[in-house]
């Protein structure tokens, strides 16, 4: 379980680095003089649909990895006070 949470953590901090990553690419387009355009090649789209399929990913990970670990907390004080009762 310990481990599950350990990859959960990872996965959010490297989805916060990702976005740090794209604001930093998107304020060195705007920012320029000239300005250039932003998202008009195959390879940003691209990488937008990833970034985007993998924020769900972890978001998804993540929620589930808490609801199983209450879960599973829930089912120990259960489980443990059923072994009382006997």
């Amino acid at each position: 379980m310990r481990l599950k949470i350990a990859h959960s953590v990872l996965q959010a901090l490297a989805l916060i680095i990702c976005a740090v990553g794209l604001k930093a690419v998107f304020d060195s387009h705007n920012l320029a003089v000239p300005r250039s355009t932003n998202m008009y090649t195959l390879h940003s789209w691209i990488g937008i649909i990833t970034v985007t399929l993998f924020a769900i990913q972890v978001s998804r990970d993540v929620i589930s990895d808490l609801l199983v670990y209450q879960h599973m907390l829930t089912l120990d004080r259960t489980v443990g006070l059923l072994l009382l009762l006997v």
